[in-house]
């Protein structure tokens, strides 16, 4: 039989810094103590809008404590972090990505289920599909974007595809999951599951 080393891990949420609106998902196997001190939120039942799991950023502050037992370690809540210091926490600094482009990709994003999805589509693919962006849902974003998920492992976009009637090649990308009932000419669904967790 196999030895449960680290006990089982409950699915919580924090807010990345002041002002988003992303509810940062992650599995935690924290005692109470810690999560009321860092300002856990129980995801149970349906999940609540706005939360993503397993992002590259934003990423939220880590706090991290030494007790009799051992070392514990994890995510804090934006609002909690002076309390959680008073606790005797350490906190060190979280992360955001902008929306910025550079001359070889263009930040691009989706808003569904509350957040701002985002990705770097490079200059060409963008050239090219330029005429049909609007309708799969695909917005530019801005360097003075700050909310906005890149990396998630939920939610995921659909995945559509195109083939270029005169070379033939075929051109993918992510589209606003609103978009798949009514897609641009040429277009057709790769994937349109969700995975959960």
């Amino acid at each position: 039989m196999p030895t449960v080393i680290y006990g089982p891990r409950d699915l919580v949420y924090v807010t990345p810094f002041s002002g988003s609106t992303t509810k940062y998902g992650f599995l935690t196997n924290v005692d109470a103590a810690a999560k009321t001190a860092l300002g856990h939120t129980a995801v149970t039942g349906n999940y609540p809008t706005g939360l993503v799991i397993g992002a590259n950023a934003p990423k939220p502050p880590r706090a991290k404590k030494t007790t009799a037992t051992g070392t514990e370690s994890s995510f804090v809540d934006t609002a909690s972090i002076t309390s959680a210091k008073t606790a005797g926490w350490k906190v060190s600094a979280g992360k955001v990505r902008t929306g910025a482009s550079s001359s070889k990709a263009k930040t691009v994003k989706i808003t569904f289920e509350g957040n701002e999805l985002a990705w770097k589509m490079p200059n060409y693919l963008y050239t090219k599909i330029s005429a049909d962006i609007a309708a799969l849902g695909i917005l530019d974003a801005a360097s003075t974007d700050l909310d906005l998920v890149f990396g998630a492992r939920y939610p995921k976009l659909p995945r559509v595809a195109k083939i270029d009637a005169t070379t033939g090649n075929r051109y993918t990308t992510f589209c606003d999951p609103a978009a798949l009932d009514a897609l641009p000419t040429g277009w057709t669904t790769v994937r349109a599951s969700q995975d959960r967790f």
